[in-house]
């Protein structure tokens, strides 16, 4: 409320921020052309040269971001055609008070802007789509969904006849899942997989000179394989191979973070995060140090989107792992969770924890889940994961004799 009368009639808040990011846009772009247009002396060549490609980014993300704004508007109204109208006037407008407008933003100069720091900590732009003329890049153009793929990872380990990579698959297909690729190590998953009718692509070039093809070492390879898909601009719902199929994954992403995982928490609290406090009573009146805690994202099921900062989080992850060694899905987490600090650097990607009772892990699932009231009556979920269980296989098969073969006995078996 205002005093002395009411408040002058103003523009929805989704308009004034369009405006605002078009002035900013053209702002820059009047900049960008003064600095194109300087006759510089050799001695400040390097730091205007500097200046230039900084602005150059600043104008692509303006660009980008008014992009962004206008498709959020347009689709939040139920008259599509009158908010395009709208649109419209605000950038004649704009144009019109200016007297100029902002050069076009080639891609090159996009990707490259893409590439600087995102210090916003939102929902950073898709980097675009880039045909190298690779293998990769033949298969992702023709099986992709709007730029999403679910990928898998395996070698000859798991490539036996009725063994989990065949389970795997055989699950993706059922629910319908088209947009899928398994990513093979050896020339015998390849040839594996196309008995299968699994679209496929040998990645053996990818492992290092002396690399272990046990599960962890194979692990520790995904990271490597998601930064090329990322680079050529597609998404990537990254699923080991102990995971069953229910549904198509991608209808429950909501695709508002870099990073969408499965979570190793098996409730609210675990899953989504707590507040801990640490008891050290020798601090007498300040004993009690609040502490924020959540149970770790799995490096075995999560999404990755095709942003600058989804590829930094999985090339710093790959680039720890190759010079120091660990675990993989402990180093996942300490890149993508730990804050920046004078100890460690951050991808700054924005996260987001999925439905733990959507992709569920099977503590959730044989612990609780199965134990509940209504349980024989529900529909599968979209996604089950064997993280928490060292008898993997046996457990799948069981699972899918429940779902699939309708056993109601098949999981009685197994104790949570």
């Amino acid at each position: 409320m205002t005093m002395g009368g009411s408040r002058p009639p103003s523009l929805p808040l989704p308009l004034v921020k369009i405006g605002l990011a078009l002035v900013c846009g053209l702002a820059v772009g009047c900049m960008l052309a003064g600095l194109k247009g300087c006759a510089v002396s050799p001695r400040r060549e390097h730091a205007l040269r500097k200046q230039l490609i900084e602005a150059e980014g600043a104008l692509a993300r303006a660009n980008a971001r008014v992009r962004e704004l206008k498709r959020a508007y347009v689709d939040s109204q139920a008259d599509r055609e009158s908010a395009e109208d709208k649109l419209a006037a605000i950038e004649s407008d704009v144009i019109a008070r200016s007297g100029s407008r902002a050069d076009a933003v080639t891609d090159e100069a996009l990707l490259a802007s893409a590439f600087e720091d995102c210090r916003d900590g939102g929902v950073h732009e898709v980097l675009p789509v880039r045909d190298d003329g690779s293998e990769l890049s033949t298969k992702l153009k023709a099986l992709a969904i709007d730029r999403d793929v679910l990928v898998a990872v395996s070698n000859k380990n798991l490539a036996a006849p009725g063994y989990m990579l065949e389970m795997w698959v055989r699950s993706v297909q059922r629910a319908g899942v088209t947009n899928y690729l398994v990513v093979a190590l050896d020339g015998e998953t390849a040839r594996f997989l196309d008995g299968l009718g699994a679209p496929n692509i040998n990645m053996e070039d990818i492992i290092p000179a002396g690399h272990g093809q046990h599960n962890h070492a194979v692990s520790a390879l995904k990271f490597r394989i998601l930064e090329r898909f990322l680079k050529l601009g597609y998404s990537v719902l990254m699923s080991d191979v102990d995971v069953l199929v229910f549904e198509d994954p991608f209808k429950h992403l909501k695709r508002d973070a870099d990073i969408e995982a499965m979570s190793d928490g098996y409730d609210d609290a675990t899953a989504y995060g707590y507040n801990d406090v640490f008891d050290d009573p020798s601090m007498g009146w300040s004993r009690y140090a609040h502490t924020m805690r959540v149970f770790v994202f799995n490096s075995g099921l999560f999404y990755v989107r095709a942003s600058a900062a989804g590829l930094r989080a999985m090339q710093m992850t790959a680039e720890v792992l190759a010079t120091k060694g660990g675990w993989d899905q402990a180093v996942f987490n300490e890149v993508i969770s730990f804050p920046l600090s004078p100890v460690r650097g951050s991808p700054m990607a924005s996260r987001r924890v999925v439905d733990f009772r959507t992709f569920v892990n099977s503590k959730t699932f044989f612990r609780y889940m199965r134990k509940e009231a209504g349980f024989k009556d529900r529909p599968p979920p979209c996604m089950i994961h064997l993280n928490y269980h060292p008898d993997k296989f046996e457990r799948l098969k069981a699972i899918e004799a429940y779902y699939i073969g309708r056993q109601m006995g098949a999981l009685d078996q197994f104790t949570g």
